[in-house]
């Protein structure tokens, strides 16, 4: 309900500027009142919904103080939060905003948090319907639970930029941070935007993509520190597509199974561009990335997996798919049982081409830079090289087929097995083509030698 005429933004702000500093001790402990202003209408109101309901498409709210309580929107609105510690809290009532129709909503400088969909619902803080859009700029969606999309649940077009978070939000099952939903789905990134600190039981820690579903990360975008069972930091379904550019990272994320930092499922695409990184992740398999069987990955620019952790295979990528290295493009400084930069499963393909490097990972067993299984060529200039393992395989261990042109480099890489171990190449088995060992070859000054079987 309406309370009071329109006095002007500055004679608002200024009243709750002076409550502010006269309640501040009360303030700090349960929030300060809620006041909604809508300049256009010369109004200010109690409570967040009855501004919402009594405003005309398009409009514009200002927000202070926690607003408790669940609002359903089909206008379009711009919500920004002015005065203190502007807050939408859904009081753990359900979800705190639904959008539904094709409305247009942005959100700037104000919290949404307090929001619980229930263990079968989707959406804790904001559920986005078909149709709809939400932009987060400079806004924070945090402490929100629900079985999907602890934080957000969208199936219509989501954008998060400048300093906007998802954080610190629950998903019982799947996304934590994120759940973006079949068949329409989209949410782009940009700006310092970030998904951090979410958990899911399940899969997708921070996002998890449906069928078909877009991902795009750009700018200085981040998702880190997220956590679930199957792709710590994002799981992305059968048909989604996630591209990162620019300098955005996917980094400090855990899965306790597979695809610590991203698990790319069959038929899923992902595309690394820019100075994009995924690094100082951790799992169970696929350290960085897992791409399972189907899926496709290409990494190009100055992208680099680095610094990525898995108990068994695959440090920085386990690859069951497709997996296609270019340009100055890079996998180092990973580390896991077998495959300490890259392990290549039987059945999968691995390229590295046109300058392309796997360099100083570490196999605490077999295949330093790249455990192959199934065919992996080297070409253009690519190269293996400073790689470690404490057995055999420094540089490669093969049991697939390994290709190498004449400008592609295996060189430097060490394995501690002792002679005969393969400090650059070790074939159990497999078949080599293209391999030249020694001085003025392809294959050189790996230690204790070259080429073993």
């Amino acid at each position: 309900m309406k309370i009071s005429r329109w006095l002007g933004l500055t004679a608002a702000v200024g009243m709750m500027a002076w409550a502010a500093v006269a309640l501040a001790p009360a303030a700090s402990a349960a929030g300060a009142p809620c006041l909604v202003v809508n300049p256009a209408a010369h109004a200010s109101y109690p409570s967040f919904g009855a501004a919402v309901a009594a405003a005309s498409s398009p409009a514009r709210l200002l927000v202070s103080g926690t607003c408790i309580g669940t609002t359903a929107i089909s206008k379009d609105l711009t919500i920004t939060g002015f005065g203190w510690q502007p807050t939408l809290d859904g009081g753990e009532q359900g979800t705190v905003l639904t959008i539904t129709g094709d409305a247009t909503v942005v959100l700037t400088g104000l919290t949404v948090t307090g929001g619980n969909a229930s263990s079968s619902g989707d959406g804790g803080g904001i559920d986005i319907g078909k149709g709809s859009s939400v932009t987060l700029d400079n806004a924070l969606v945090t402490g929100n639970t629900a079985g999907a999309g602890g934080g957000i649940a969208d199936s219509g077009s989501l954008t998060l930029t400048g300093r906007a978070s998802v954080s610190d939000n629950d998903g019982a099952y799947f996304g934590g941070g994120i759940f973006i939903q079949y068949p329409d789905g989209t949410v782009t990134m940009n700006g310092q935007a970030s998904v951090s600190g979410n958990t899911a039981t399940d899969q997708g820690g921070g996002i998890i993509m449906d069928y078909g579903c877009l991902l795009t990360l750009t700018g200085r975008a981040s998702v880190n520190g997220n956590s679930a069972n199957i792709g710590g930091g994002i799981f992305s379904y059968e048909g989604g597509t996630v591209t990162m550019g620019g300098q955005a990272s996917v980094s400090g994320n855990t899965a306790s199974d597979e695809g610590g930092g991203i698990y790319n499922q069959g038929g899923a695409s992902l595309a690394l561009g820019g100075q994009a990184s995924v690094t100082g992740n951790s799992s169970g398999y696929g350290g960085g990335i897992y791409n399972d069987f189907g899926g496709t990955v290409t990494s190009n620019g100055q992208a680099s997996v680095t610094r990525n952790t898995a108990k068994k295979d695959g440090g920085g990528i386990l690859n069951d798919g497709t997996t296609t290295l270019s340009g100055l493009a890079s996998v180092t400084g990973n580390t896991s049982e077998y495959g300490g930069g890259i392990y290549n499963d039987s059945g999968a393909t691995l390229t590295l081409t046109s300058l392309a490097s796997v360099s100083r990972n570490t196999a605490t067993a077999e295949g330093g830079g790249v455990w192959n299984g199934g065919a992996f060529t080297l070409s253009d200039w690519a190269s293996v090289t400073g790689n470690t393992s404490d057995d055999e395989g420094g540089g490669i261990f093969n049991e697939g087929s390994l290709t190498l042109d004449n400008r592609a480099t295996v060189s430097f890489n060490l394995a501690k097995g002792g002679a005969g171990s393969g400090g650059g190449i070790y074939s159990k088995g497999g078949k080599l083509t293209g391999v030249s060992a020694g001085f003025g070859g392809n294959v050189f000054g790996n230690r204790p030698d070259d080429l073993a079987s």
